[in-house]
C-alpha cells in the first residue's frame, strides 16, 4: 500500500497526518458553502446587477446609460412599447429602414502599374442621390439658400461690405453669373483625409465627407441632420518601402486617388453641365447646377504643383485632375487654406499663452532671438484672430492682409538674428503651411468666413469611425462593416429628427397663445442682459460683511461707501428714495444677499449677435478663489462716458424700499500704468489696479462683458488684458472700444 504524509507548519496547530496515497487530495468532511440568498448585494436587486454588468461590458458612457434607463422605465411604466426580442429582430428593423436614405455602393477600379492591372475597391454614396435626400427632407427644405448676396452694414458714415456664409462671398456670385438666368448653384463641400484606425497606425482609412454649402453654417457644420456625412471610402495604395518616393509609385497613388474620386463625383458631373429642375420649398422651380465649392484635403493631395514639375523633368505627365471635369470646380479655386492645419488646436492654445508667460524671460536684453520670436508670435496671433472672425468686413480683411505683411517683416528680422547668432541652423521657412497663410484672406473674400472651410467639423467625424472599428468590427473587410454602421447612424439621425419635431409640435399644442408667443419671442431664461445666480442660502448683515472681511482693505468703510453710492446712483437713474427721504442712511443691520455667479449677455462686435459670458465671484470655485474681471460702462469725473476694467470682489443684491438692486464691490483697473517698450513690441494692453482701499460699488447692469486679465509678475499691480480670449475682445482692442 502506498502512503502519503502531510506535515503542517508548527503555527498551524495541525498534527502530521498519514493516509493512503489514493485518498491524497480528496477533501473529506468539508462543510458545504453557505448559500447566499442575495448574492447581488450591495446592488439593490438582481436586475440592477444584470443591468450594471451589461452596461460595463458594453462600455456604455454616462449619456448612453441614462438614455437606456429612461427607455427601460418608460416601458416599465407603460408609456412605451418594445417588440424586439432578439438581435435578429433589431437587425431586421435596420434592414427595413435602410432604403430610406441613399446607401453606399461598391466599385472596383483597375489601375495599370508596371505592366500589371491592380484592382482597388471604392465605396461611394452617390453624391447627387445624397443631395436629393437633403432636398426632400421637409425639416431642411426651408433653410436652403440659393442666390448669391452682397451684404453691407452702415457704420455711421458709409456702407461696408461684410462676408460670412459662402453665398455672401465672391465665388458664389461668379458661379451664379455663369449660369442661365433660372439657374442657381448647388454647392458641395468635400473633405478627404486619411486617418489611423488602430493605435499602432497599421490600419488606415480614407473617408470622404460632404456638406451642403446651401445650408447655413449652424446646420452645415453639425454632425446631425443636414450636417457632414460620409459619402466615400477611398482606396489606399499599400506602403512599399522599396518603391516609396519613386515617381512611378507617387504617380500610382495619384491615379488611384483621382480614379477613386471620379467614382464619387460621377453622379454630379451631368447635372453640373445641364442642371436639375427642382421644385423648391418656396414653390419656385429652379435649375440646380452642381459644383464643388470647397475641397479640404491633406497636403499630399493639395501640394501637387511641385510634384507635377518634377514629373515633367523626367518625361512623365502629371495625372489629370478629376475636378476639371466639373464646371465651376477649378481645383485651384476649390482648395482652401485650412486654419486647423496652420496651427492645430493644441498649438494654437499654447501660442495664446506664450506672450504672457515668457515676456519676462525672453527679454530684448537677455535673449535677442527669443524676443524677436515673441514679436513673431504676437503678429501671428493677430493674424489668427482676424482669420477666426465669423463675420468679416472689408476693413477686417484689409487689416488681416496688412498683418500678414507685418508678420513677414518680423519673421525676416528673426531669421536674420538666427543667421547671425547661430549660422548652423538651416531651417527653411518657405514651407507650404507658412506660405498658404498669405492667401487665406483671399479665400475668405472668395468663400466666406474661414469656418466655412475649416477641417475641424470634419476631423471630429473620424472619431466614430475609429470607435466602430475598435468595438464593432471583426477587423476583416472593415470598409463594408464601418459603412454599414455609418448608414445606420444616418438613418437614426433622420428618424430622430422627426421624432424630436413631433414632440416639439405636440408640446406646442399644450401651450396657451401667451406661452407660445413667449417661446417664439425670447428663449432666454432671464430678462435684459444680466442674470445673477448662485445665491447664498441666508442674507447677511452689512456689519457681518465688514467683520468677515476685516483684513481686506477693499471692504474698509463698506457701509459708508455703499450709502454714498446709492445716494448718487438712485436719483441719477430716477429711482426715488424710500418714504420721501432726501438722504439714505444704512444701518449695520441692513442686509445684503450675496451671490457668486453672473451670466452676462452682450452684443458681439464680431457677429452683431448675442454672446454670453459666465463670471464667478467666489472664495472657492473648484477649490480655488475665483474673482473674475469685467469690462464696465461708467463715467469719468466730468460725466463723460468711458469703459474700464474691474475685478469683482463682492456680488450681492440689496433692497432699498421696494426696489431690489444688483450690485457689486469692484476694484477698478484704471490707474495710469507706465507704458513700456515691451507693451508696444508685443502688442500688449497693460492695465494697472488702483490701491485696494480704492474699491468702488457699481450696478451689475453696467457690465458690458467679462474679461480675462493676467498679472505682470515683474510689476506688482500691473495686469495684461488677454485680448486673444475671443474675437469680440480682440476687435474691441483694435478699435479702441475699451
Amino acid at each position: 500500500m502506498t502512503l502519503s504524509q502531510a506535515q503542517y507548519h508548527p503555527h498551524s496547530g495541525h498534527a502530521t497526518s498519514i493516509e493512503t496515497f489514493s485518498a491524497f487530495g480528496r477533501k473529506q468532511d468539508q462543510q458545504p458553502p453557505i448559500v447566499d440568498e442575495e448574492p447581488w448585494q450591495p446592488f439593490s436587486c438582481h436586475a440592477d446587477f444584470e443591468f450594471a454588468e451589461l452596461a460595463h461590458n458594453a462600455a456604455l458612457n454616462k449619456d448612453h446609460t441614462d438614455e437606456l434607463l429612461r427607455l427601460i422605465w418608460r416601458i416599465a411604466d407603460g408609456q412605451a412599447k418594445l417588440t424586439f426580442k432578439s438581435h435578429r429582430d433589431v437587425s431586421s428593423a435596420w434592414d427595413r429602414v435602410a432604403g430610406q436614405m441613399t446607401p453606399f455602393k461598391k466599385h472596383t477600379i483597375t489601375v495599370r502599374h508596371k505592366w500589371e492591372d491592380l484592382p482597388f475597391d471604392v465605396y461611394t454614396r452617390p453624391l447627387w442621390d445624397w443631395a436629393l435626400d437633403l432636398l426632400h427632407d421637409p425639416l431642411l427644405a426651408p433653410h436652403f439658400v440659393w442666390d448669391a448676396q452682397r451684404l453691407y452694414k452702415h457704420d455711421g458714415t458709409h456702407f461696408e461690405r461684410f462676408f460670412h456664409e459662402p453665398w455672401t462671398a465672391d465665388r458664389w456670385w461668379n458661379v451664379q453669373s455663369s449660369l442661365p438666368e433660372n439657374g442657381v448653384p448647388f454647392a458641395f463641400m468635400l473633405y478627404a483625409d486619411k486617418t489611423h484606425l488602430s493605435s499602432a497606425g497599421t490600419v488606415k482609412a480614407y473617408p470622404v465627407f460632404a456638406r451642403c454649402g446651401n445650408l447655413p453654417v449652424h446646420i452645415r457644420n453639425t454632425d446631425g441632420l443636414g450636417g457632414g456625412r460620409m459619402v466615400g471610402w477611398l482606396p489606399i495604395v499599400p506602403e512599399d518601402s522599396e518603391q516609396d518616393g519613386k515617381l512611378t509609385y507617387v504617380n500610382l497613388k495619384r491615379i488611384v486617388w483621382h480614379e477613386g474620386f471620379l467614382k464619387l463625383l460621377e453622379t454630379i458631373i451631368l447635372y453640373a453641365q445641364t442642371g436639375y429642375a427642382y421644385l423648391c420649398y418656396d414653390g419656385i422651380v429652379r435649375w440646380l447646377y452642381a459644383f464643388i465649392l470647397l475641397l479640404s484635403a491633406d497636403y499630399e493631395e493639395q501640394d501637387k504643383k511641385a510634384g507635377e514639375e518634377a514629373l515633367k523633368k523626367r518625361g512623365l505627365w502629371p495625372v489629370m485632375n478629376v475636378f476639371w471635369r466639373i464646371p465651376n470646380s477649378n481645383p485651384h479655386e476649390t482648395i482652401s487654406q485650412d486654419h486647423l492645419h496652420i496651427d492645430g488646436n493644441k498649438l494654437r492654445d499654447i501660442s495664446k499663452q506664450i506672450l504672457y508667460t515668457a515676456h519676462n524671460v525672453l527679454t530684448c536684453t537677455d535673449d535677442e532671438a527669443g524676443y524677436a520670436l515673441l514679436r513673431c508670435i504676437a503678429s501671428y496671433l493677430h493674424i489668427d484672430m482676424y482669420v477666426s472672425l465669423d463675420v468679416h468686413t472689408t476693413s477686417t480683411i484689409e487689416a488681416g492682409k496688412a498683418e500678414v505683411l507685418k508678420f513677414q517683416t518680423h519673421l525676416e528680422e528673426y531669421m536674420a538674428i538666427i543667421d547671425e547668432t547661430d549660422p548652423d541652423v538651416t531651417k527653411n521657412w518657405n514651407f507650404p503651411k507658412m506660405h498658404a497663410s498669405k492667401h487665406i484672406f483671399n479665400d475668405i473674400i472668395a468663400k466666406g468666413a474661414a469656418r466655412n472651410f475649416s477641417t475641424r467639423p470634419n476631423e471630429k467625424q473620424h472619431g466614430p469611425i475609429k470607435r466602430w472599428y475598435l468595438r464593432q468590427t471583426n477587423r476583416e473587410d472593415i470598409a463594408s462593416q464601418i459603412l454599414e454602421l455609418d448608414h445606420k447612424s444616418f438613418i437614426a439621425e433622420f428618424i430622430r429628427s422627426r421624432i424630436v419635431f413631433l414632440d416639439e409640435e405636440r408640446h406646442k399644442l399644450t401651450l396657451s397663445w401667451e406661452e407660445l408667443e413667449e417661446e417664439d419671442d425670447d428663449d432666454e431664461p432671464f430678462e435684459a442682459h444680466l442674470h445673477i445666480g448662485s445665491p447664498l442660502r441666508n442674507l447677511t448683515s452689512i456689519a457681518q460683511v465688514e467683520e468677515d472681511n476685516r483684513s481686506n482693505r477693499a471692504f474698509d468703510q463698506f457701509r459708508k461707501k455703499l450709502a454714498t453710492f446709492l445716494n448718487h446712483f438712485l436719483p441719477s437713474h430716477h429711482i426715488p428714495l424710500p418714504d420721501g427721504i432726501r438722504w439714505l442712511k444704512l444701518s449695520p443691520q441692513d442686509q445684503v444677499h450675496k451671490h457668486r455667479y453672473l451670466k452676462v449677455h452682450y452684443e458681439s462686435t464680431t457677429t452683431w449677435k448675442l454672446a454670453t459670458d459666465y463670471l464667478r465671484c467666489s472664495p472657492s470655485f473648484h477649490g480655488h478663489e475665483c474673482r473674475d474681471c469685467a469690462l464696465i460702462r461708467t463715467q469719468d469725473k466730468d460725466s463723460n462716458d468711458r469703459n474700464i476694467f474691474v475685478k469683482l470682489l463682492f456680488v450681492f443684491k440689496h433692497t432699498v424700499g421696494e426696489r431690489t438692486l444688483d450690485l457689486a464691490l469692484v476694484l477698478p483697473m484704471d490707474a495710469s500704468p507706465r507704458r513700456r517698450l515691451l507693451d508696444r513690441d508685443l502688442r500688449l494692453t497693460r492695465l494697472c489696479a488702483r490701491p485696494t482701499a480704492s474699491s468702488e460699488f457699481i450696478t451689475l447692469h453696467s457690465i458690458i462683458r467679462g474679461a480675462l486679465l493676467v498679472p505682470d509678475f515683474d510689476n506688482h499691480g500691473d495686469y495684461f488684458l488677454v485680448d486673444y480670449v475671443d474675437t469680440d475682445m480682440f476687435l474691441r482692442v483694435q478699435r479702441n472700444l475699451i
